[in-house]
């Protein structure tokens, strides 16, 4: 089961149903998963209440792909945060100065909300963000991930995609 171990703003995780959620979008908040949680049951093997699938098999399902990114992230321990940030380093020294500007710029906003929390300039982030950003970097900085990045034109697209549902998932964390 997603969980994230904290106390959402609002009251204690899952007594309270996420207005953001209610209306359709998955963000990440405590009683955003945890009401996602209750809707799909117990996460191994369930079927996605959206699209009907195995959860998090149907590329084109928000739903499915927002559960990705949350699995994903929940991954994420304190030390992978600091690789992440050494990989966008590395990143952007070499393959991300060929990246549509677009991507670089979502790279660089990542990469400044881990500098600032790994400096302790962050304390107002929460983990789950931080983890988030993270997962981000290190899908963007691996060049065999869905589309490779080698191929020209196209190597980017899951790239762009991937940090579109990892900027959906912070929300407005990330619109800062």
């Amino acid at each position: 089961m997603v969980s994230w171990g904290e106390t959402d703003r609002d009251g204690p995780l899952g007594t309270l149903t996420c207005p953001v959620y209610a209306s359709g979008i998955l963000h990440g908040c405590a009683a955003c998963v945890s009401q996602f949680d209750s809707e799909a049951g117990s996460m191994d093997e369930s079927l996605c209440p959206q699209c009907g699938e195995i959860l998090g098999t149907h590329v084109k399902c928000p739903m499915c792909m927002k559960y990705l990114v949350i699995e994903g992230a929940s991954m994420i321990l304190p030390e992978d945060v600091k690789e992440a940030r050494e990989k966008a380093e590395e990143w952007f020294r070499g393959r991300g100065k060929e990246g549509p500007p677009e991507l670089i710029s979502q790279m660089r906003r990542l990469y400044g909300m881990i500098c600032d929390h790994l400096s302790g300039s962050a304390v107002d982030y929460p983990f789950r963000t931080i983890s988030l950003a993270a997962f981000g970097i290190l899908y963007v900085v691996n060049p065999m991930d869905l589309i490779p990045d080698p191929i020209k034109r196209v190597g980017y697209i899951d790239d762009s995609v991937m940090l579109a549902w990892v900027a959906e998932a912070m929300g407005e964390t990330f619109a800062k």
